[in-house]
C-alpha cells in the first residue's frame, strides 16, 4: 500500500517559527501570508526597516543570524550578489554555520539562485537529520549543473529541485513587460528608480 507520508512533508505553520530573508517584493508578500497563517515570522534584509516589518507582519531582525535562530523553516528570496567588495554579497550565504542556528529537522526553501546556498552543507545537513527538507527553484541551466555535480541527488526524498517556471504563462510575459517597459519610462523621463535592488 502507499502512504501518503511518504511523498510529502507535512505539518501545520500556524505557531512555527519562520525566518524570511530577503524583504523585497516576493519576501514582503510572502511574510504577509505566513503571519496570516499563524506563524510567527522573522525577517532578514540588509535594507529592512523596522516599520516595514511591522507592516509585513514579522519581527525585525538586525542580522542574518539573529533570524535564523531557533527557525523551523527558512526562506529565501534575494538577489545574487557575488563580489568580495560588496558588503551584501549573497553567495553562499547559507552554509554550515547557518543552518547550525535552525532548529533540527527544519525546512530551507531557496527560491533565489542556486549559489545563494552551500549546496555541500545543505546535503550533509540532511544525512545528519539537521534539515528535514531543502528545496531549490531556480533556473533550469542551475538545477542541471546541480544535478551533474551531486549525481543522484534526485533520488534523495528530501531534496526538490525545480526548475522556475513562474513566467511561463503569456499573461506574466505581457504584465512583465508592461512593468519593464513603465520602469524605462520612468527612469528616463521621470528621472525616477522604481524598485531598486541595493
Amino acid at each position: 500500500t502507499i502512504n501518503p507520508r511518504d511523498y510529502y512533508f507535512h505539518d501545520y505553520l500556524e505557531g512555527k517559527i519562520v525566518a524570511v530573508i530577503g524583504t523585497g517584493n516576493i519576501g514582503f508578500k510572502l511574510a504577509r501570508v505566513l503571519s496570516t497563517l499563524g506563524a510567527q515570522v522573522k525577517a532578514y534584509s540588509p535594507n529592512l526597516t523596522k516599520d516595514k516589518a511591522l507592516e509585513m507582519g514579522a519581527v525585525f531582525c538586525a542580522s542574518l543570524h539573529e533570524a535564523l535562530s531557533n527557525a523551523d523553516m527558512l526562506t529565501i528570496q534575494v538577489p545574487f550578489v557575488h563580489d568580495d567588495a560588496n558588503a551584501n554579497q549573497t553567495y553562499k550565504l547559507i552554509g554550515n554555520e547557518e543552518v547550525a542556528l535552525l532548529n533540527k529537522g527544519a525546512f530551507v526553501i531557496n527560491v533565489s539562485r542556486a549559489d545563494v546556498v552551500d549546496m555541500e552543507a545543505i546535503i550533509q545537513n540532511i544525512k545528519s537529520e539537521q534539515l528535514a527538507a531543502f528545496v531549490l527553484d531556480t533556473m533550469q541551466s542551475e538545477i542541471k549543473q546541480i544535478m551533474n555535480q551531486y549525481p543522484g541527488i534526485t533520488q534523495n526524498p528530501h531534496i526538490y529541485l525545480t526548475p522556475s517556471i513562474a513566467t511561463a504563462s503569456n499573461k506574466l510575459k505581457t504584465q512583465l513587460t508592461k512593468e519593464s517597459l513603465h520602469r524605462i519610462y520612468a527612469y528616463f523621463e521621470e528621472n525616477k528608480i522604481i524598485d531598486q535592488v541595493s
